[in-house]
């Protein structure tokens, strides 16, 4: 397994961890060359408000990656290789962003998907989670993890609602986190179930996308919405 060091100045923040089983060139190269211009690309440059709150000067846009054909098969593809060893019961994300990944990789892989909402069901049930999920094996799909706000509140439904965590696939790990917060996850999953070993990787990281930019460079692509055909089988 790789493991790529980003520690800031502070040696505060985690080191991000490549997952063992996709192509991860492949994946920074598809999230560099998915661009229009400046305004419409995957990875921008700016000054921008993240969900954590943080404001940034680098930004990743992966609905914008489910506009662009090539780069969306890719990364699909690799997320299904990603999750694929794990041999999950459900794959679990949270709306909305999330689903653009978890749905179509739970259909290559042929298991179940399901989400967790941002706010409980206002009527009938009143559930949190959509899907059934108790005493399964779940593998939690994200598009970008910055702060763990996001795992950490997926981790904690699945759980209250007996789901089995047994690790998380994020697309793009910025990793501005302390270890200590991943290592107090990681605890309270083995709290509830003391033989699973709660994971988080990603199939690509800061050092993976600045990489690919140096090899391949930043050019315009007004091509890049062009259909691309269809390779997945129809159904019968």
């Amino acid at each position: 397994m790789l493991v790529i060091n980003l520690l800031n100045d502070d040696n505060m923040y985690a080191m991000p961890v490549l997952n063992p089983h996709a192509d991860t060139d492949a994946v920074a190269k598809s999230i560099v060359e998915a661009r229009l211009d400046e305004n419409n690309a995957v990875f921008r440059k700016g000054d921008f408000q993240l969900s954590s709150g943080k404001r940034s000067h680098e930004y990743y846009d992966f609905r914008f990656a489910s506009s662009v054909p090539e780069t969306y098969r890719t990364i699909l593809e690799q997320m299904a290789n990603a999750v694929e060893p794990y041999n999950p019961d459900v794959l679990i994300t949270q709306e909305t962003g999330g689903l653009l990944w978890s749905s179509p990789a739970s259909y290559i892989l042929g298991c179940s998907n399901a989400y967790v909402r941002k706010k409980p069901k206002s009527h009938g049930t009143g559930k949190w989670i959509e899907g059934e999920i108790e005493g399964r094996d779940c593998v939690i799909i994200e598009d970008v993890n910055t702060s763990l706000s996001s795992i950490i509140k997926i981790v904690e439904k699945t759980l209250e609602y007996g789901g089995i965590p047994k690790t998380a696939v994020v697309v793009m790990d910025r990793a501005e986190y302390i270890p200590e917060r991943l290592d107090e996850l990681k605890n309270q999953v083995k709290g509830v179930f003391p033989d699973t070993n709660f994971k988080l990787e990603c199939l690509a990281n800061k050092d993976s996308i600045i990489n690919a930019f140096e090899r391949y460079g930043v050019v315009d692509n007004p091509e890049a919405l062009k259909p691309i055909g269809r390779k997945v089988a129809p159904l019968k």
